[in-house]
């Protein structure tokens, strides 16, 4: 119609939510992301982010599992102990790049495809390692604690960041 202002707006999609959130919660804290916030990032009502995501927990649950997404895994026949190695590096490479959303893992654990698969290649890697199959859970769930607790430190700043070049062979809590 002649006069009237119509304006192109982008479809709100769950996809749309999730992605949108980690730019403001990194920005301005975790606590400042809400349901409101995210619409008017989203240029929508807040109701009508429930259509596409059920809750704030559920929205969360989204971003830690994109997020999650961002882990590359090593390639097959990577030396177990080199495996172990290079999943923690990645974990550590993506929480230093997202280092507000931190906390949200230790509060929200990923479940989504790509954490999964970041889990299973974890326990292979244990069992090639030796690890009798009794106790491989138990090994796992020790060792992503003990990076989940040094990268909460680190983004933290309760320890100084430094990074490691691609030959070095050394992680930072060989150190």
């Amino acid at each position: 119609e002649p006069g009237s202002k119509r304006t192109t707006r982008t479809p709100c999609s769950a996809d749309a939510c999730v992605w949108a959130a980690p730019p403001q919660a990194e920005t301005d804290g975790l606590e400042s992301l809400t349901m409101r916030s995210l619409a008017a990032v989203l240029g929508v009502a807040t109701m009508s982010l429930y259509n596409h995501v059920k809750d704030k927990e559920h929205l969360l649950l989204g971003v830690v599992n994109m997020v999650t997404a961002e882990i590359g895994l090593p390639g097959p026949g990577t030396p177990p102990w080199d495996t172990l190695r290079y999943i923690t590096r990645e974990f550590r490479r993506v929480a230093l790049r997202h280092p507000r959303l931190v906390p949200l893992t230790m509060r929200q654990p990923p479940t989504g495809f790509e954490a999964i698969m970041v889990v299973e290649v974890a326990f292979d890697a244990l069992s090639r390692a030796g690890i009798k199959a009794s106790l491989t859970a138990r090994a796992y769930r020790l060792t992503s604690s003990s990076a989940l607790a040094f990268v909460s430190l680190e983004c933290g700043g309760c320890i100084e960041t430094r990074a490691l070049a691609p030959a070095d062979h050394v992680a930072p809590v060989d150190a």
